[in-house]
Parts: C-alpha cells; sequence; structure tokens
C-alpha cells in the first residue's frame, strides 16, 4: 500500500472509532433524558394519583409546564435519534471502503443486514409520546371543565390547542432536526 493509502485507512478508521463513540455516547444521553422524564411522571403520579380529579386552575398551570417539559424530551430524542442515524450512514460509509466480510461487521453494519422495525430508543420515544398525549389529554379536561363558555366554543377551543401542539412538534421538527440540514451540534 501505498503511503496515501495508509493515511486514508488510518483517516478512516479514526473516523469509524469516533463515530461509534459518538454513537454510544448518544444512546446514553437518550437513555438518560427518556428515562428521567419517565421517573419524574411516575413520581408525580404516585404523589398526585389521589389528587387527580381535582379540577382546579392550579393544576392545568402545572400540566402545562410538564406538557412544556415533555415537548422538550420528545425534542432532544428526535434530535438524538437524528445524529444516531447520521453517525450510522457515517459507519456505513466507511465500511464500503473496505473488503470485509460481513461476519467480521457489527450486525447494523452488514450488507445483508435486516433492518429492523422496533429498537429500545423507538420505544423510549414511544414512550415519551403517549405520556405527552396523557398529560395533553388531562390539561384539555381540566381545560374543559374550568372553562365557562358554550359547548361549541369549549371544542374549538380544544381542537386549536391540539392543532397547536402537533403543529408546533411538526415545525420544530422541520426546522431543528432534519437530516436534509447541517445538523447542528
Amino acid at each position: 500500500m501505498s503511503p496515501y493509502e495508509d493515511r486514508k485507512v488510518d483517516f478512516l478508521l479514526s473516523v469509524f472509532e469516533e463515530s461509534n463513540e459518538h454513537i454510544r455516547a448518544t444512546d446514553e444521553k437518550n437513555i438518560l433524558i427518556a428515562s428521567s422524564f419517565v421517573a419524574l411522571i411516575a413520581v408525580m403520579m404516585a404523589i398526585l394519583m389521589d389528587k387527580i380529579s381535582i379540577i382546579s386552575w392550579t393544576y392545568f398551570v402545572f400540566s402545562l409546564f410538564i406538557i412544556i417539559i415533555g415537548f422538550c424530551i420528545l425534542m432532544l430524542q428526535l434530535w438524538y435519534r437524528e445524529w444516531k442515524e447520521h453517525y450510522l450512514d457515517i459507519c456505513r460509509e466507511i465500511t464500503l471502503n473496505f473488503n470485509l466480510e460481513d461476519k467480521l461487521l457489527p450486525f447494523w453494519l452488514r450488507k445483508t443486514s435486516i433492518n429492523t422495525v422496533f429498537s429500545a430508543d423507538k420505544f423510549l420515544l414511544l414512550i415519551t409520546f403517549l405520556i405527552n398525549i396523557s398529560i395533553i389529554s388531562y390539561s384539555l379536561y381540566l381545560l374543559w371543565n374550568l372553562m365557562k363558555y358554550s359547548l361549541s366554543l369549549k371544542i374549538l377551543i380544544l381542537i386549536f390547542s391540539l392543532i397547536l401542539y402537533f403543529s408546533l412538534i411538526i415545525v420544530t421538527k422541520q426546522k431543528l432536526i432534519n437530516k436534509q440540514k447541517f445538523l447542528l451540534a
């Protein structure tokens, strides 16, 4: 091999090693924030379970605060997922420069690998999303009972609130967490 080829191989191996470290770090961060959020919700549910039927503006404002936290956690998880996909793509591209048998590669880099539909990070994302939907449902229930408007106006306010929340998720994902754009570190 020429010195140029040696340097290329060394460079690719160092990028591969660094990408693998980033994948592990991204997974650790994702698990940490998701499990912390789930633990927070579990503790809150244990404390507030007997008070869940109380309808007050205080609980409504508190539920909005939790929705904001849940939204931030969801966005972080989506952001980490995009970074992980980015690092995986880099590792796949690097392995194309080497003629290695599939048995020498991790299962996620093999040419004959099976794409799994379900993974742990997708499961954590699903749990966060379901928790957020539950909290939104609870806050809408509180809002429904706290508002002193006509039935049609209440329905419009609830529909507008849902549209606003899901639009915020979509716009934030498209503007900040988009594979087509340069990922901000």
